[in-house]
């Protein structure tokens, strides 16, 4: 790294081609599939060699477009093994990587990467924003700290008249701290308070990135996390109004879409814990059916293993206590059947949530004229951890007595 950071001899081409050899190598290592180790110190390389270059020493933009796809993968590093989130330690170096690029001014807003359409430095802030959000409190601080670092900047050049673009823009929604510590405990309210206007962001990719990474906390992370990420989100919500919050949702709700396992399934927990403190519930007449069909594409067939198909079903029960008319009929529909669900956990879930939606709707649930009070009886006494056979049995007696007329799903 030494050698990158040497001037180089005036027209040596021979010493621009081992530098660009000596790059590529970095970038290999940086982007080793199977070896983080190799990742971590592929990307410490790039950090001292390319992203801390000044402009006297060596022309640094040459090898950006490599380099800011390497620190692209490394912000999305969730390698795990026997020792846990081990991709944490190439994000963790991904986040020192942009910083030092920006405060060297290698990496700027409106560079182009190897003729690609697109703002690549927009894409590392996007990627900045989720993690900045995320279960991991050293990482978060890490994030916050870089966004401050360019916004901080972006600030001052657009008062010097300069044009700012969205996410340029994004300074003027994050609420940074004066002071210099920035405290990310899970202890606090104080840190969520800084980073959830985002969600008022008009660019839907800026939505989206902060959503992917807030539901790793108000979802899925420790219960001390959880417990304070979610009772920032749901005041910061409740203070919206109606319009906003729809269209603040309808972002949470295009986050059920994505691939990643963890990410769906905290954003689900997320929904139901959303409709469950009533947050929600206003805007469940404009959004109930959209919500009910994201949860079952999300849990269709069971993907996504039990722990997403329970998350699940809490979306329901919640959305059958809180909906009305054609909604709730839907959810006592899908409840009753996976009634008869292969998992038994999930049949257990499924009667509680069921009876629930009854013990709200009543007879009411627009299943015809079924006996709401027999059906929750039959729930009570059903055995729904016990043998399909009996399963069965209770879920025609269930089915009966709601008037529903359709076979029992296997």
């Amino acid at each position: 790294m030494v050698f990158l950071s040497t001037p180089p001899p005036p027209g040596d081409e021979e010493w621009e081609k081992v530098i660009n050899e000596v790059v590529g190598v970095l970038v290999d290592a940086a982007t080793r599939v199977g070896d983080v180790e190799m990742r971590v110190a592929g990307v410490r390389a790039l950090t001292r060699g390319v992203m801390t270059v000044t402009e006297e020493r060596v022309d640094a933009a040459k090898y950006v477009p490599e380099v800011v796809k390497a620190l692209g993968l490394a912000l999305d590093d969730y390698a795990v093994d026997s020792r846990g989130d081990v991709g944490s330690w190439v994000r963790r170096d991904g986040i020192e990587a942009v910083k030092e690029g920006w405060r060297n001014k290698v990496l700027r807003f409106g560079m182009s990467v190897g003729g690609e359409s697109g703002d690549p430095i927009e894409g590392l802030v996007l990627k900045l924003v989720r993690l900045s959000v995320e279960k991991l409190d050293k990482l978060r601080a890490k994030a916050f700290e870089v966004l401050k670092v360019i916004f901080d900047d972006v600030q001052r050049e657009r008062g010097q008249g300069n044009e700012v673009k969205e996410v340029r823009d994004l300074g003027c929604l994050l609420k940074f701290p004066k002071k210099k510590e920035i405290d990310t405990s899970a202890q606090t309210l104080e840190y969520f308070a800084y980073v959830l206007p985002v969600v008022q962001a008009r660019n839907p990719a800026v939505l989206r990135a902060f959503w992917e990474g807030y539901v790793l906390s108000a979802g899925g992370g420790s219960d001390s996390l959880l417990r304070v990420a979610g009772r920032a989100l749901w005041e910061f919500l409740d203070g919206l109004e109606d319009r906003e919050l729809i269209r603040v949702i309808e972002g949470l709700l295009e986050v059920l879409e994505a691939r990643d396992e963890r990410i769906v399934n905290a954003a689900l927990e997320t929904v139901g814990g959303g409709l469950e403190m009533g947050v929600l519930r206003r805007v469940v007449g404009q959004l109930g059916k959209r919500m009910f069909l994201a949860t079952q594409a999300a849990t269709r067939a069971g993907a996504g293993g039990m722990g997403r198909v329970v998350a699940g079903v809490r979306v329901y029960r919640a959305l059958g206590v809180t909906a009305v008319g054609g909604v709730r009929g839907m959810v006592v529909r899908k409840l009753v059947g996976m009634l008869a669900h292969k998992w038994p956990r999930v049949r257990r879930e499924v009667a509680e949530a069921l009876w629930m939606v009854l013990v709200v709707g009543g007879e009411g649930t627009g299943d015809g004229e079924g006996r709401a009070g027999e059906a929750m009886k039959v729930l009570e006494e059903g055995e729904w951890m016990g043998k399909m056979e009996v399963v069965k049995g209770c879920v025609e007696r269930v089915r009966g007595v709601l008037g529903l007329v359709y076979d029992v799903r296997k």
